[in-house]
């Protein structure tokens, strides 16, 4: 499932622990106006050089399958997100954020606003399917536009 918004947040899964250290976050040595709003869909993606501005890592509060990058704003939202749903006795993790697109393909991770998440309750599975019905799912569908974000893919 997917949640995308003002930001996009994904929700998918991996194997999990937090990685510390330098910042991972890309800076482009291209100029671009702030894609941000940008549709992104199978046929219609970003420049493949296009970074976007004010990356921040999370991997030191979230949990996280490696570094992570979201746009600022984003992050501060998901952030908050998190926080809530450890407060509901949910323990989500971020499988992906910020990517650069794979063999071409249109991502809206590489917006710098979407996340792919998984949860504890079903052992930070891959790409799990499962993700939509467990706690954490069924979670963001009541609660994550409060946090700006949609589900963009199931």
């Amino acid at each position: 499932m997917r949640v995308w918004p003002r930001f996009f947040l994904a929700f998918l899964a991996l194997g999990f622990g937090c990685i510390r250290g330098a910042s991972a976050c890309v800076e482009s040595a291209a100029v671009y106006p702030d894609l941000s709003a940008v549709f992104i869909s199978t046929t219609a993606g970003l420049p493949a050089d296009y970074v976007p501005t004010d990356l921040v890592e999370l991997g030191n509060k979230v949990e996280t399958n490696g570094p992570v990058c979201l746009k600022t704003e984003a992050a501060s939202n998901l952030l908050k997100m998190f926080e809530a749903a450890r407060a509901d006795g949910v323990k989500l993790a971020v499988a992906a954020a910020y990517k650069k697109p794979a063999g071409g393909q249109p991502s809206e991770n590489q917006l710098g606003t979407a996340v792919d998440l998984t949860d504890a309750s079903i052992n930070y599975a891959l790409f799990d399917q499962d993700f939509s019905n467990s706690r954490g799912g069924r979670g963001m569908r009541r609660n994550a536009h409060k946090y700006g974000f949609i589900i963009s893919h199931p």
